[in-house]
């Protein structure tokens, strides 16, 4: 949304001018086809997810329409939506203080789910 630093520009760009591994995750990346069955599927799937879900979403930007955030904060059991307003689509960044408040608040609100052994690391 505005002129970003150099430093931040130059955290996103040296990796992929100088680690050949970052290179070729990129060209398979901009080589790969949109499977719209999969991801259909995919975020279908996130109707069972059983946590709470906190959708943060930049009604400005024009990349990801507004509706789209709706429809997942909809599909997700436990969603809710907040609009970031003067961001565009990396809201982190163009916003920082909206996303930590609201992310405080989501936090603060959100009873913990059923008890699990938090010390055991999550099985992907």
């Amino acid at each position: 949304r505005r002129p970003l630093p150099d430093e931040l520009v130059h955290g996103w760009t040296e990796p992929l001018l100088r680690q050949p591994g970052v290179r070729r995750d990129l060209l398979a990346y901009c080589r790969s086809t949109f499977d719209g069955p999969t991801l259909t599927r995919d975020t279908e799937a996130l109707r069972g997810f059983p946590g709470q879900a906190l959708v943060l979403w930049s009604p400005d930007n024009n990349v990801m329409p507004p509706d789209h955030g709706h429809r997942l904060a909809e599909i997700l059991p436990g969603g809710r939506y907040v609009d970031v307003p003067g961001a565009y689509v990396l809201s982190m960044l163009d916003e920082p203080e909206v996303v930590a408040h609201e992310m405080g608040r989501f936090l603060r609100a959100t009873e913990p789910g059923p008890a699990t052994d938090r010390h055991e690391p999550v099985q992907r």
